[in-house]
């Protein structure tokens, strides 16, 4: 079983948690590391850093441990859930420290973005991640890919079923997967 915790209910946890031989790991994005070790992540001033390494020592988890989030912190990826408490004792995620609630985002930062071409830029993407699909810049979604980078091109319908016929030169590009976007009117 597990419950997540939100705001006062932690005083309840901790008085639990001091009960049986509850075990605390504590998690920080911004001042945690991963290289730590068990032990040392039991402590709120030496946290582990991120969900991939919570992932990695959920199976360890016995029931009664606790999660904890530092507030006001982002944590990028998921929890895969591997352990499990018992109704009496369960596995509970919570937050400490001060501030807003800490946030778990399936979303992934793109980090030491190059230039390709005038208006083209381009990001390792997260091995982890097989295909991208949302974009956010400042928090507001952008599309994956288009062309041409500005204005349109007209088309008419092919000869053939499948076909569209172009005003411009278009990239000899194959295009398999792609997705098309049509305007069909001004």
């Amino acid at each position: 079983m597990w419950v997540f915790r939100h705001g006062l209910v932690m005083a309840l946890v901790c008085a639990f948690a001091s009960m049986s031989s509850a075990t605390n790991f504590y998690f920080s994005s911004s001042d945690g590391d991963d290289r730590r070790n068990s032990f040392e992540a039991r402590h709120p001033s030496t946290p582990w850093k991120s969900l991939d390494r919570l992932n990695s020592a959920l199976h360890s988890l016995e029931p009664g441990d606790t999660i904890f989030l530092k507030r006001g912190d982002e944590f990028f990826g998921n929890i895969h859930l591997t352990a499990s408490g018992l109704a009496d004792a369960p596995i509970v995620i919570s937050a400490y420290g001060t501030g807003e609630d800490p946030i778990i985002s399936g979303l992934r930062p793109l980090k030491e973005w190059q230039k390709v071409a005038p208006g083209i830029y381009s990001a390792a993407h997260i091995p982890s991640v097989e295909k991208p699909n949302i974009l956010l810049i400042n928090g507001e979604p952008q599309a994956l890919g288009r062309y041409p980078d500005q204005g349109f091109i007209k088309y008419q319908v092919g000869p053939q079923p499948n076909m569209l016929k172009v005003d411009k030169e278009f990239p000899a590009k194959d295009l398999s997967g792609a997705t098309l976007v049509i305007r069909k009117n001004q």
